[in-house]
């Protein structure tokens, strides 16, 4: 099935199974250069299993994205929150909150699991210097020592986070969910695992 738009709240009475090939997606596989522009819908097609060749295809929003070799910079999509109109009548070229083909890309919704350690820096960025990072990276050691484990947090200013193998973090079992929750506002979510010889560093920090 193609793209379906839904106006209003959608309830189930028997849950929702995402069950699919393409509800993950291989990250690191999806490099180009090092690098790879994170998109909230697709725009471009592709078969079923087949990564398009286009580094921004496949929409990545709302899906599971795995960071299966190493790291590499990804790039969130810049955070529009324009109000399409909510008196406007969809339908009639006036868009609205109903309409499927507005702008507004709030709530989008990216998640992270490292599933090998990482020697090659992982950093995310968000799409423009402006839109900044609010939220809390937990951190522990990869042995679970008692007392090496806290947290870091930023409260708006940070604009691009870093786990870098060792004293930041990022190996194997860590998790990183970002999600666009206002006008150039993202809520990061996470857990940074490190090596055990290292002392934790804050992986936020502000471009320019």
């Amino acid at each position: 099935m193609a793209i379906t738009t839904f106006a209003g709240p959608v309830r189930s009475l028997g849950g929702f199974v995402e069950s699919g090939f393409n509800n993950v997606i291989d990250a690191t596989a999806a490099l180009t250069a090092g690098a790879l522009t994170l998109t909230a819908l697709p725009v471009a097609a592709s078969a079923p299993g087949v990564l398009p060749v286009t580094a921004g295809s496949p929409g990545h929003a709302g899906k599971q994205l795995t960071i299966s070799a190493d790291g590499g910079t990804f790039t969130l999509p810049v955070i529009n929150a324009v109000n399409p109109g909510a008196n406007a009548v969809p339908g009639q070229g006036q868009g609205g909150a109903s309409d499927p083909n507005q702008t507004s890309n709030l709530g989008m919704q990216f998640s992270f699991t490292v599933l090998a350690d990482i020697t090659t820096s992982l950093i995310i960025n968000t799409g423009a210097l402006t839109d900044v990072i609010f939220g809390t990276i937990n951190f522990c050691d990869d042995a679970n020592d008692a007392g090496v484990a806290g947290f870091f947090h930023t409260p708006g200013t940070a604009n691009s986070v870093t786990f870098n193998g060792t004293t930041q973090g990022g190996d194997a079992g860590s998790t990183f969910t970002l999600t666009a929750v206002g006008a150039a506002a993202w809520k990061l979510e996470g857990v940074s695992v490190f090596p055990t010889a290292s002392a934790p560093a804050t992986p936020f920090s502000t471009r320019v």
